[in-house]
């Protein structure tokens, strides 16, 4: 660790920038295979967690969403082995463990929809634990650590890229054979070097708030182990959705801060979930979401992660593309193609790489968006003790409402219709090999992994 933050003059085989779970695998991972390596982190104390953030193992999910490859675990006293099939790298986790089994999607009046009920379907595991178990392999592997460092811009110059960097001691200059982006979907380094130039915008400074709170309480059998969305439009987000923490607290995240404290006034059926609640930390995310990189590898510049994402990879995602980047880089340093292998698995281990899967994230928002409670309500009532996605499952049969509820009918497609034609100029960045999905219908399905198969 470099607690004045100055930099060295020395070239560095590999530079950085983002101290997050893929800049630290990747840092780790390419000092182990005998690279010179510098990291960059704005934070000081890189493995404090700042930005909202689930943090959870996905096993299986109830829809197509972010990383492809499934992750395996094996759970022990002290944490998790944590083995990702597709990369072939295990990572083992020293911290707390908490499994989900159940996911639940409730309506205003209270009716309840488990998409997921009474299957592992992941954990959730601590993000700051992580991040120290990766810090202290990093610096174990030889890595330097530059923490409280703020990376300001990079420059490609053909036979080196260099990096200008503000630290307690000044600015400075770093140069390195390689360059990595791991700074997160608001990449400055990636923004600086003219990436996102070919990027479309969906949503700019898309903002959500979470809150880590101690007494909350649904009203839902088995909330111990669930993730709870409670989707109400006619509040201000529409959605507080309501995951797992250490010990008995509990992640409640929201689009504003405001939301959780105006169900308790307007629903009394829900303020006895948060009586007696209070607020032990806020973390909060603000992000432009834009198409992903398609190439995110260009002359010695990899942009990974969130970085190179519409908002995020997942943490496992992250994990992953750290793991490959590294070994990438060590092919392009030895002679050998790395970028072609790496970007052909990138195109494929996302879902975000496939323009449905956009479809797929605006129709999900439909019902809130569109829907009064009672109509919401109504809905979900056709739904209850079905194994599915409501939205998603409207979007697949849209009928199912049509005889009862004709104007709702109308409302409702006529709304898919619009977000369709407002997709188009936006998913034409697309190219045709693209598709990910086999059938029209099949991204409105559960998740399905092990479409990536390992090329080293």
């Amino acid at each position: 660790m470099n607690p004045s933050g100055r930099i060295s003059p020395a070239l560095f085989d590999l530079i950085v920038v983002g101290g997050g779970p893929a800049g630290l695998m990747a840092a780790k991972t390419a000092a182990e295979r005998g690279l010179k390596v510098v990291l960059v982190e704005r934070k000081k104390q890189i493995a404090d967690v700042k930005r909202a953030c689930l943090q959870i193992l996905y096993r299986k999910w109830i829809a197509w969403d972010a990383y492809i490859e499934q992750v395996e675990a094996e759970i022990n006293d002290g944490g998790a082995k944590i083995g990702f099939r597709g990369p072939g790298f295990t990572v083992d986790y020293r911290g707390p463990v908490k499994p989900y089994y159940h996911a639940v999607f409730v309506s205003p009046g209270g009716h309840c929809v488990y998409p997921l009920k009474d299957e592992p379907f992941g954990f959730w595991y601590s993000k700051d634990h992580l991040l120290r178990g990766l810090l202290a392999e990093a610096e174990k592997a030889g890595v330097s650590i530059y923490a409280g460092t703020v990376a300001l811009a990079a420059s490609d110059e053909g036979n080196r890229v260099r990096l200008s960097v503000s630290s307690p001691g000044g600015e400075e200059e770093l140069a390195g054979r390689r360059l990595i982006a791991a700074d997160g979907v608001n990449s400055r380094i990636v923004e600086n070097l003219g990436l996102n130039a070919s990027r479309k915008v969906f949503v700019r400074d898309f903002k959500g708030v979470a809150r880590i709170m101690a007494g909350v309480n649904p009203a839902i059998a088995g909330h111990e182990k669930a993730w709870v969305s409670l989707n109400i439009p006619s509040i201000e987000a529409g959605r507080v959705g309501i995951g797992l923490w250490e010990g008995e607290l509990k992640f409640v995240f929201s689009s504003y801060l405001s939301s959780y404290e105006k169900l308790r006034e307007r629903f009394p059926r829900y303020a006895a979930w948060f009586e007696g609640a209070r607020t032990v930390t806020s973390r909060g995310f603000s992000a432009t979401v834009r198409t992903p990189l398609r190439e995110p590898a260009a002359g010695n510049v990899m942009a990974i992660g969130d970085a190179a994402a519409p908002i995020e990879t997942w943490i496992q995602g992250a994990l992953a593309c750290g793991y490959r980047a590294a070994r990438a880089i060590e092919k392009e340093l030895g002679g050998q193609d790395g970028y072609g292998p790496y970007q052909r698995w990138w195109q494929k281990a996302f879902f975000f790489n496939d323009p449905w899967y956009f479809r797929k994230r605006a129709a999900h928002t439909l019902f809130n968006m569109v829907c009064t409670d009672e109509e919401l309500d109504y809905i979900y009532s056709l739904y209850e003790d079905k194994r599915v996605l409501p939205t998603l499952e409207f979007v697949r049969h849209p009928e199912i409402i049509q005889k009862d509820r004709p104007e709702l009918y109308q409302k409702l497609t006529g709304a898919l219709a619009k977000q369709a034609k407002w997709l188009e100029p936006i998913l034409s960045v697309f190219p045709p090999e693209s598709r990910l999905f086999k059938s029209r219908d099949e991204y409105l399905g559960p998740w399905q992994p092990y479409r990536v198969t390992a090329e080293e």
